[in-house]
């Protein structure tokens, strides 16, 4: 989810775990050894090209989502760096929805989330490189309000998305992009990416529709059923509303595309860029 990324490739452990991952992709979970752990982010096709290398603790048993933050442009006004988030498989009934906002658009203020329809407030006072704790939405499409956060949250709007969540199913959504493209690194606008974690079925990650004024644009990646420690690797950027959360056109780099179910002992490492015992990546 770093805008000025190029695309990348991941390593756990000098191991090549995700090639080519670009903005706003996602991968399947991947399983990885629970504890500490190297990881090593170069450009892709250029392993001299380091931009990020340490060391990542894994809880085994646990389920990540691991998310390329921030920039990498000389000058720039954020440092790259993943951010380790813990997944919740807990999947709600089928007339409620779960979802969460991940904040990784490097020069929008602190954000306020609202559904005009409804007056709610669903996120308040959101920074970047914070994500929110999931809540609960109504089944359904509808609109939500990306505003700069105030006491009252009545900031100005920033952005306007419309979303679609379904009943049973539990979502990231990422506040990704560039709220002003034409003074950053790259021509990236902020968008949202609205990505599945887990559905009735099975855990999943998927990045589902956004739908800003510079179109609608969908990635997606796999589903990962394990047993032990799952991380999910991706970048995104997202709102969440009411009945959803969506933001904005899904630009960006996805490691995979599909759907893959697997039972597995150990720890999941996935790439879009997410990290946990399931573990996933996301850029």
């Amino acid at each position: 989810m770093s805008p000025d990324a190029p695309a990348v490739d991941v390593l756990v452990d000098n191991e090549t775990a995700v090639e080519n991952l670009s903005f706003g992709n996602v991968t399947d979970y991947l399983s990885v050894p629970g504890g500490e752990r190297n990881v090593t982010i170069t450009a892709a096709g250029d392993p001299s090209t380091v931009v990020y290398s340490d060391n990542v603790t894994f809880e085994a048993g646990t389920n990540y989502t691991v998310v390329a933050a921030g920039e990498v442009s000389e000058g720039a006004n954020t440092t790259f760096q993943p951010l380790v988030l813990e997944d919740n498989f807990t999947v709600p009934g089928p007339n409620e929805a779960s979802v969460r906002l991940v904040h990784v658009a490097p020069d929008a203020p602190p954000i306020d989330v609202t559904v005009p329809a409804t007056n709610r407030t669903l996120f308040d006072n959101v920074s970047f490189g914070e994500a929110t704790d999931y809540v609960s939405a109504q089944p359904g499409s509808f609109e939500v309000e990306v505003r700069a956060a105030t006491a009252n949250d009545t900031g100005q709007v920033v952005r306007t998305f419309n979303l679609s969540v379904e009943g049973g199913t539990v979502y990231t959504a990422f506040a990704a992009g560039y709220l002003n493209p034409q003074d950053a690194p790259a021509d990236v606008p902020l968008q949202a990416i609205l990505v599945t974690d887990a559905t009735s079925g099975a855990n999943q990650t998927t990045a589902g529709n956004a739908t800003t004024a510079a179109g609608n644009a969908t990635t997606a990646a796999g589903a990962a059923t394990e047993t032990g420690t799952a991380t999910e690797t991706g970048t995104a950027t997202g709102t969440t509303t009411e009945a959803g959360m969506e933001t904005g056109t899904a630009t960006g780099t996805t490691t995979e595309a599909g759907m893959n179910t697997e039972t597995e002992t150990g720890t999941t490492t996935e790439t879009g860029m997410e990290t946990g015992t399931a573990t996933g990546t996301t850029t």
